[in-house]
């Protein structure tokens, strides 16, 4: 397995990118949806500081090789509308589990399957993993 330095990642209609400290609000949107948050089994997120804190953590487990996560925003907007992360990496297995959640306004639009057709995409091809 190869753990490339952060990588964005084009489609035809999204760019996804690293997390910012300014998407914090979005996240929070996002973790505190209760539509999202029926498929995830998570509490929800109390406030945008720990929407913040959870960047940092983010950021920090990319750093660490243990995370890997992405903001999706399309390419016209750059507001991050929804995340995509591998997480669970184990190395010595080439193998990591995928995670993703998305603003409800989106859902239906095709806007996920397209951004997980490239993270898979670079799973297998850039970092070499075997088994997502």
């Amino acid at each position: 397995m190869i753990f490339p330095p952060f990588t964005n990642l084009i489609t035809d209609r999204l760019i996804l990118r690293e997390l910012q400290a300014s998407d914090a609000e979005q996240i929070f949107k996002i973790r505190t949806d209760p539509r999202v948050n029926q498929f995830l089994d998570r509490e929800p997120t109390k406030s945008v500081d720990d929407s913040l804190k959870f960047i940092n953590n983010i950021l920090k487990n990319h750093e660490k090789q243990n995370a890997v996560m992405w903001a999706i925003t399309l390419k016209n907007e750059p507001q991050l509308i929804g995340t995509v992360v591998y997480w669970h990496i184990v190395k010595e297995r080439d193998k990591a589990e995928i995670g993703y959640e998305m603003l409800p306004e989106y859902f239906g639009k095709g806007i996920m399957r397209e951004a997980l057709m490239e993270v898979v995409r670079f799973g297998f091809e850039d970092m070499q993993l075997k088994t997502i």
